[in-house]
């Protein structure tokens, strides 16, 4: 198999990739990087539905597939708490 080929790195043992995500931005960066803030914003990351607590597992997701819980909600929880 060519290099180019070869994958970059084995999904977790749940056998699915989870991702951080951006609730003001959308912007995602992978889940085993350890970010805590947005490196396009500076939010804060999250990486479960603020809802249902289910892991992100799709990075262009506006919404959890479980719930439909919308993923901006983090952000506005944030602002309220604030």
């Amino acid at each position: 198999m060519a290099d180019s080929m070869k994958p970059v790195s084995a999904p977790p043992a749940t056998g699915r990739f989870v991702f951080d995500l951006c609730p003001a931005c959308s912007f995602f960066a992978g889940g085993e990087e350890g970010k805590r803030h947005c490196t396009e914003c500076g939010a804060a990351l999250i990486h479960e539905c603020p809802r249902c607590a289910v892991p992100i597992d799709n990075p262009y997701a506006k919404h959890c597939g479980r719930c439909g819980g919308a993923y901006r909600e983090a952000k506005e929880q944030g602002r309220r708490g604030a």
